[in-house]
């Protein structure tokens, strides 16, 4: 078992009951993001998507609207006041519904029926309100074009595909 020395985890404002963190429990949640200005200033797609955002849990998905779409997953801290931030773990589509996309996702996860880097992620977070299933009604234009941009500017770790772009 890996420790965090006393040292550092006073630094990352632990308290004195809390000095020693094991770091394989960290390690369960280390996801590797991009963060990159030119991928986001190259972003050409619509800048009026109107997102909304919901837990990922059963009893919240009859709120998503029946509409196709493009979403995400997210993982909001919500700490310290709600802290404005969040990180995006994986981009989508659907030319069906939303609400039909949510729930598919929800049996597959009982089934294991997902992909691997999308399960373990689903199943890490899922069950908080974290883990956040994000959303925007797509009518005007194909919700495969605006996917195709979001990944190439977020390059989210749970996807696997991505366009040749990136």
């Amino acid at each position: 078992m890996t420790m965090v020395s006393a040292e550092r985890a006073k630094g990352m404002g632990a308290r004195p009951a809390e000095l020693t963190i094991e770091a394989d429990a960290l390690q369960r949640y280390e996801y590797s993001f991009r963060l990159s200005l030119e991928l986001w200033r190259r972003y050409r797609g619509p800048d009026d998507l109107r997102w909304e955002c919901v837990p990922f849990r059963r009893s919240d998905w009859e709120s998503i609207p029946k509409y196709p779409g493009v979403y995400a997953f997210c993982v909001r801290p919500m700490i310290g006041g709600n802290l404005c931030g969040s990180y995006v773990l994986y981009v989508g589509k659907t030319d069906r519904s939303l609400r039909t996309r949510c729930r598919e996702y929800l049996r597959n996860i009982e089934a294991d029926r997902e992909r691997p880097k999308l399960l373990r992620m689903l199943r890490l977070f899922s069950g908080s309100d974290h883990l956040q299933f994000c959303y925007a009604v797509v009518t005007e234009s194909s919700p495969t074009s605006i996917e195709k941009f979001l990944l190439e500017a977020t390059v989210p770790p749970a996807c696997t595909t991505f366009p040749a772009s990136v």
